[in-house]
């Protein structure tokens, strides 16, 4: 059996986060797209699903511990 790749790159943005994310996609994996700005998330996901992949925009912010759900 095997197990799917998957990879979360949080703080997607144009330069470092948006090359590491489109790295992870060219060698297979499904990306998770983290960031606040939906809208250039979006975009992103966009080129990925373009280029084969495949891609899922999530808007969050990290740095607002309110957003943040607790799990206990």
């Amino acid at each position: 059996m095997s197990q799917a790749k998957v990879a979360v790159v949080v703080g997607v943005g144009p330069g470092l986060g948006e090359t590491v994310a489109h790295r992870f996609a060219c060698e297979g994996f499904s990306i998770g797209l983290m960031a606040r700005n939906v809208d250039k998330l979006s975009q992103i996901q966009k080129d990925i699903e373009a280029n084969g992949g495949k891609a899922l925009a999530v808007g969050y912010d990290v740095s607002d511990r309110d957003s943040q759900t607790s799990c206990c």
